[in-house]
């Protein structure tokens, strides 16, 4: 996290312009004092703490889908979101500034960094066939939107969501289908300290028995994916919220 905020802070982009929103599913590290000495670089950071247990269903393992949802709904207070990972890193030092002018342009649209997987040095590993399949199958790790155009869209049923990491591949392609969605230009990939701890068992199976199967038949019906389904974005789970400001 705190070499995350530290790319963000060498961006051409006036940090002050930044809302920081980090959910908290049950760190034990020290996340709370790495984002206070951070408060006053940018605008503000929001730090929520989530409650999992208070969801009427249980969640897989290492699975921040509700948080992502409870985060960007009713943590965020900007309209326009990026969302990426603490292990992610942005190639282009102009791409705050592309997100911003480019989602002024179309409150429709939805911006997808492809990805270039690394080993925990930031480098290819000793696998460079591993990496450049990863690459070719676009995963998809900073998506960038309009908050509401997000609440919208994304809204899917909770207990099957696997988060972005599993089913964005598949949600990207009912947004390009139904809504407009595009890639900055070539050489504006994101880079993404590489692990597979997410593939556990109850994952795959879920996401292979149910979720892929949901999404294609959102993609052949092109139905809204929460359609019936308007309180999915799940308010309840989050405990609390700190702010610290500039």
């Amino acid at each position: 996290m705190k070499e995350k905020l530290e790319e963000l802070l060498t961006m051409n982009y006036d940090p002050k312009r930044l809302e920081i929103c980090v959910t908290d599913g049950g760190s034990s590290d020290n996340l709370v004092e790495v984002l206070k000495s951070y408060a006053g670089k940018f605008l503000q950071i929001k730090y929520a703490i989530s409650d999992r247990s208070a969801l009427p269903f249980v969640i897989p393992e290492n699975n921040p889908a509700c948080d992502i949802n409870a985060q960007i709904c009713n943590v965020a207070s900007f309209p326009k979101i990026v969302r990426t990972d603490a292990e992610v890193r942005f190639r282009h030092k102009d791409s705050l500034k592309y997100i911003s002018d480019t989602l002024s342009k179309d409150r429709e649209l939805c911006i997808v960094f492809h990805c270039i997987h690394l080993n925990k040095d930031f480098v290819m590993g000793e696998d460079p066939e591993k990496y450049r399949f990863s690459y070719a199958k676009m995963s998809f790790h900073c998506s960038c939107f309009w908050k509401n155009t997000f609440i919208r869209n994304r809204g899917v049923d909770e207990r099957f969501a696997l988060g972005f990491a599993a089913e964005d591949s598949y949600f990207h392609r009912w947004w390009r289908k139904n809504r407009r969605l595009i890639h900055p230009p070539a050489g504006w990939q994101v880079l993404h300290l590489w692990h597979g701890k997410w593939q556990s068992e109850n994952r795959l199976k879920l996401k292979h028995e149910y979720s892929m199967p949901m999404y294609l038949r959102f993609l052949k019906s092109n139905m809204t994916p929460n359609k019936g389904n308007d309180n999915w974005q799940r308010p309840e789970m989050i405990k609390e919220v700190h702010i610290w400001k500039s």
